[in-house]
């Protein structure tokens, strides 16, 4: 269940985003795996490119998904449930957050122990990186529940 996309909508602005760039930053494109890959049309470009040379490291890539905020997962995929909501990703979810500046903490000082008594203490961070890990989990159990026929005038105790 994992690997299911949960963000569609996410994915879809990443490689808007994606195909915009390579454009724009013309030298950095052709310098990418990416580029090595597909060639040079970038109207090629599909989510899979960008979460497979994500995954291998592609400077190109990683920086599409950063400018976006949009996280990948070590299988190569994007915006699917397992690169949300795993604790390494929650982890280096916070470290990000940290790295802004906008809270009082440093990123040197997010551990797994720091986001575990953080988010007991609803310290703003980890608030956030709560948050944004439980809302693709919460959003692929009401698509589940959906497809299932499941409507807010149903009853769990009939769903037997």
């Amino acid at each position: 269940m994992g690997h299911v996309v949960v963000n569609p909508l996410a994915a879809d602005a990443v490689l808007r985003h994606a195909i915009l760039q390579a454009g724009a930053r013309l030298g950095d494109f052709a310098r990418s795996l990416m580029y090595e890959n597909i060639g040079k049309d970038a109207d090629t470009i599909t989510t899979q490119d960008i979460g497979r040379t994500a995954k291998e490291g592609d400077t190109f890539a990683l920086t599409i998904l950063d400018d976006l905020n949009t996280p990948s997962c070590s299988c190569g995929n994007i915006a699917d449930l397992c690169s949300y909501t795993p604790g390494r990703a929650a982890l280096q979810a916070a470290k990000k957050l940290a790295n802004q500046g906008k809270y009082d903490t440093k990123p040197g000082d997010v551990t797994e122990i720091w986001l575990r008594k953080a988010i007991a203490a609803s310290h703003p961070l980890a608030v956030k990186v709560l948050h944004d890990a439980t809302y693709p989990l919460a959003l692929q159990i009401l698509q589940l529940a959906t497809g299932i026929g499941w409507t807010s005038s149903s009853s769990w105790a009939g769903l037997h």
